[in-house]
C-alpha cells in the first residue's frame, strides 16, 4: 500500500496509555515510547497524555510506589516529547469502576489539548480495556474521532469473559473502537471472545530498534569467564517459569559443567528463587543481576549463548524478540504469544509450558551443539531484521491511521493481504466459535 505522506506529515494523534515512562520510571512502558518515537519519525504528530494514579505527601509517606507518582510532574518532556500526567483515582476494591475515574481525571486535559493542537485519531496504549478503554471511549464522545486500541496483554481479558461489570464495560469500548490491535493471535482470539468484532481486529507485533537490529556486533563486549552463559530476564513471577530452569539445572551441570546462569530483572518472586539457588546449593552458578538500564540488558543479551525464558502467560515476549536481534538461540514456551515468533528448530525451540523434561532437552541441545546455536541464532536474527523490527510495525499502523483519516474500511486491506504466518507482514481476520 502506497502511503500519502504528506496528508500524515500533518496528521495529529493524541496517544493515551498508563504505560509509557516517565522520568521517575524509566524502564516501565519502554516498547509504547519505543512506537511513539517511530511514528513520530515517520512524520505523526504525537501528543502523548500518561494517566498516574492520584497520590499525595501523606500515602508517599508509606510505600515507594505512592512516593514516585507523587513525584511525577504534571508534565514532563522525555527525548523531545511532552507527556501529560493527569491523576486518576484508582483503588482496588472498585476496579471495575476506575474507568469513570478515568475518564474524569483526563477528560479536562484532552479538553484543554485538543482546543491548543486538535487531534484527528485517538490510540489508546493499554494492557486492559478497564479502566484504558472504557474512560477513553467516555472521552472520545464529545470528539467523535477515531478510536484505535492496542492491547499489550491478557490477564484483564480472561476476566472479561466471565465477571459482568468488566464484561459490559470491555464490550462498550470494543463497540466504539475504529481499530483493535493485537500483538499476538494469543491476544486477538482472547479479544473475540470479550465480544469484539472481528473484522476491527488486526495483529501487529512488537519489535526492536533499527539500531538494534543492525548494530549486534558492535555491541561494548562484557567481561565474562569460559563458562556457557544461559540467560533469562523478566519481572519474576511465578509464571515466567525462573524456578523450573533452576529446577533443571543440577541434571544439565551434571552433563554440562562450565555453565553460568544470569537472572535479571526483579519481582515479588525474588526472594523465593534465592532460596531455591540455597535449597539446590546452585551459588556458584546462578547470579542475579536485579533491575538493569536496558541498554545493558542488551549487552547482557549479546554476551550470552542461550536466552531462555520458560513464561507459561506470555501475551508476546518482547525479551525473546531482542535476544533474536542479538543473534542468540531462544527457548519459548507452546501456545504463548512467542509461538507466532519462533518457529520452532528454525529460530528458536518450543518447550511444553511446565514441563521439566522438555525444558533441559532444550537446554542440553543447545549448550551441547554450537552449530544448531549459530544456526538458529542467525535464523532468528534474519527473522527480526525483517519483520520485527519498530520501523516495520509502525509502518503498517501508520498505513492504518492513513485508512481511518480517509473513512476507510480497515478489514478491507487485512482481507486483501491475506493471512500470513509471519505476523510482521500481515495483518490478520479470523473468526472464532
Amino acid at each position: 500500500m502506497t502511503l500519502k505522506t504528506s496528508h500524515l506529515s500533518n496528521m495529529k494523534v493524541l496517544v493515551l496509555s498508563r504505560l509509557y515512562p516517565s522520568e521517575r520510571r524509566p524502564i516501565q512502558g519502554l516498547f509504547v515510547q519505543e512506537q511513539v518515537s517511530e511514528l513520530i519519525r515517520q512524520g505523526v504528530d504525537i501528543t502523548v497524555v500518561a494517566p498516574i494514579p492520584f497520590s499525595c505527601r501523606f500515602l508517599a509517606m508509606f510505600r515507594e510506589k505512592w512516593r514516585i507518582y507523587y513525584e511525577t510532574p504534571k508534565v514532563e518532556e522525555i527525548e523531545g516529547v511532552w507527556v501529560y500526567h493527569p491523576r486518576i483515582l484508582i483503588w482496588r476494591g472498585f476496579y471495575a469502576l476506575s474507568g469513570f475515574f478515568y475518564f474524569f481525571g483526563v477528560r479536562k486535559l484532552v479538553q484543554a489539548l485538543h482546543q491548543k493542537k486538535g487531534f484527528e485519531l485517538i490510540h489508546v496504549q493499554c494492557i486492559g480495556l478497564v479502566p484504558d478503554g472504557f474512560g477513553a471511549a467516555l472521552v472520545n464522545k464529545a470528539y467523535n474521532k477515531p478510536l484505535v486500541f492496542t492491547i499489550n496483554g491478557h490477564n484483564q481479558l480472561y476476566r472479561s469473559q466471565w465477571h459482568p461489570v468488566y464484561k459490559l464495560l470491555t464490550k462498550y469500548a470494543f463497540d466504539r473502537a475504529s481499530l483493535i490491535i493485537t500483538v499476538s493471535r494469543k491476544i486477538q482470539r482472547l479479544v473475540c471472545r470479550c465480544g469484539a468484532n472481528t473484522r476491527k481486529t488486526v495483529i501487529v507485533g512488537n519489535g526492536v530498534s533499527q539500531d538494534t537490529a543492525t548494530e549486534r556486533q558492535a555491541l561494548r563486549p562484557i567481561k565474562r569467564d569460559s563458562r556457557k552463559i544461559l540467560l533469562s530476564v523478566a519481572y519474576l513471577l511465578r509464571s515466567k517459569g525462573i524456578d523450573l530452569v533452576l529446577r533443571v539445572l543440577p541434571d544439565i551441570l551434571r552433563k554440562e559443567q562450565s555453565i553460568s546462569y544470569y537472572v535479571i530483572g526483579s519481582g515479588p518472586e525474588e526472594k523465593y528463587l534465592k532460596r531455591l539457588v540455597s535449597k539446590l546449593a546452585l551459588n556458584d552458578c546462578v547470579v542475579f543481576l536485579g533491575q538493569l538500564p536496558h541498554s545493558e540488558v542488551v549487552d547482557h543479551m549479546a554476551a550470552c549463548d542461550v536466552f531462555v525464558l520458560p513464561s507459561w502467560n506470555e501475551s508476546f515476549g518482547l525479551v525473546y524478540v531482542e535476544a533474536m536481534a542479538q543473534g542468540k538461540p531462544v527457548i519459548g514456551c507452546k501456545g504463548q504469544g512467542i509461538e507466532d515468533v519462533i518457529e520452532h528448530e528454525v529460530t528458536g525451540l518450543l518447550v511444553e509450558p511446565k514441563d521439566l523434561v522438555s525444558l533441559k532437552n532444550a537446554i542440553i541441545l543447545l549448550l551441547k551443539n554450537e552449530d544448531l546455536r549459530k544456526r538458529i541464532g542467525e535464523n532468528a536474527y534474519q527473522v527480526v531484521l525483517r519483520d520485527y523490527t519498530w520501523r516495520n510495525a509502525m509502518a503498517k499502523v501508520r498505513g492504518h491511521y492513513q485508512m481511518l483519516s480517509e473513512n476507510r474500511n480497515v478489514s478491507f486491506l487485512c482481507q486483501s493481504q491475506g493471512i500470513d504466518r509471519g505476523l510482521g507482514n500481515s495483518c490478520e481476520v479470523t473468526g472464532f466459535q
